[in-house]
């Protein structure tokens, strides 16, 4: 299991508390970084076990802490709920208007490696070491349906814009996609390369893109199925991925510290940074889509893409 350390930050307080140099350092031993759509919110948890809740920003008073067993896993919905997972397969649900947690709930014996909340905040989906996929209520923490795929572990979720399909990516180079009406998998697409799939990621136009082991980024039309771009990276796999919100630029991780910015239109490379020594486990952009949080080697930065 890699070293994990999340870092959640909302959408509206990103640029203000993180400041605006083309590469600011804002954490040190962070290997995981995601951002809200809106709100204040910001939890931080990791291997230490260690999670901390704060409201307004880095500089913002810890509201809440706790601290337990090795945490993988960490999301956020807007400024109302935050939830972390990792080592006993444990789910802690929290609510940001009561300060605490709203519910705990086990989601298996298995470790638990994503965590994603749905668009409108009313479900959260877990992906486990033992390749179960489930869909929990919020804030209630009960289970609202599992979805079926092989034993393999499932790496990477992600929810499509309007909420219907959840995409899954794992280990056997499959990226699965689920009606959640019936909990059909409607299409399951074979990557077509070497080794396991580590990261997929809808775009707000409801592309879908996916990375892994292989230096082959493929974007498709998931229901048609109709390839969109093949972009050929030349460095290491491709850990995490990352739609602008115009969903006209692609921002992808990879394993040697490298960040790609492709242009979807021509399928294209747009320009090339470097994050920071080690893989870029996780990347995330800011409002207005001209920076974007990024996670390498231990350090979390702001880098500027204009």
């Amino acid at each position: 299991m890699s070293r994990s350390v999340c870092w959640l930050l909302a959408a509206a307080c990103a640029l203000s508390a993180c400041g605006s140099p083309d590469r600011e350092l804002i954490e040190r031993r962070v290997s995981g970084v995601r951002a809200a759509r809106s709100g204040d919110l910001l939890v931080s948890c990791g291997e230490e076990g260690e999670v901390s809740v704060r409201r307004g920003g880095l500089d913002a008073p810890v509201i809440y802490r706790e601290r337990g067993l090795p945490l993988y896993a960490c999301a956020v919905s807007g400024p109302h709920y935050a939830a972390w997972a990792g080592l006993d397969g444990k789910i802690t649900l929290f609510s940001a208007a009561a300060g605490k947690p709203a519910a705990r709930f086990m989601a298996g014996e298995w470790s638990v490696l994503d965590l994603r909340f749905s668009p409108d905040g009313r479900c959260l989906a877990s992906a486990g070491l033992d390749g179960a996929v489930k869909i929990w209520s919020v804030p209630s923490g009960r289970l609202y349906r599992e979805l079926k795929r092989n034993n393999f572990p499932v790496r990477s979720l992600s929810f499509s814009p309007d909420g219907r399909y959840l995409a899954g990516a794992g280990y056997d180079s499959m990226a699965v996609l689920w009606d959640l009406k019936d909990g059909r998998a409607v299409k399951a697409i074979s990557a077509g390369m070497e080794g396991a799939l580590e990261t997929v990621a809808f775009s707000p136009s409801g592309l879908l893109a996916y990375g892994g082991q292989g230096r082959t980024i493929k974007v498709w039309e998931p229901l048609t199925g109709r390839l969109v771009c093949s972009l050929e990276g030349r460095f290491g796999a491709n850990v995490s991925l990352a739609f602008s919100p115009d969903s006209g630029k692609l921002l992808s991780g990879d394993m040697s510290g490298n960040l790609t910015v492709w242009d979807l239109d021509g399928c294209s490379v747009s320009r090339k940074l470097a994050a920071g020594p080690g893989p870029v486990n996780s990347v995330s952009f800011l409002p207005g889509g001209n920076s974007v949080l990024a996670a390498s080697g231990g350090e979390v930065r702001v880098i500027q893409l204009r």
